[in-house]
């Protein structure tokens, strides 16, 4: 999933949030190159966050705004990029 935070130089800057499959957690590293060879250089994530479950409604779609409001009260992870 990825959603627009907020970035005082940029205003909004892309932070992708990943769902790994168990026991094969991928290399933020490599996750990046990925997006570089296929997006536009300001679509790239700026951040990667690797959580075990998302944020859903009653009708099963992702709450963005939630991964949103949790990284701000949390601040910048250690998987930043």
């Amino acid at each position: 999933c990825v959603a627009g935070v907020p970035d005082e130089r940029l205003g909004e800057v892309p932070v992708a949030w990943i769902r790994p499959t168990p026991g094969d957690r991928p290399a933020p590293e490599a996750l990046r190159g990925f997006a570089r060879e296929r997006l536009a250089g300001y679509k790239v994530p700026v951040e990667i966050r690797f959580v075990d479950g998302f944020p859903r409604n009653e009708i099963g779609k992702v709450l963005r705004r939630e991964l949103v409001a949790n990284r701000s009260r949390q601040g910048r992870s250690v998987q930043e990029m």
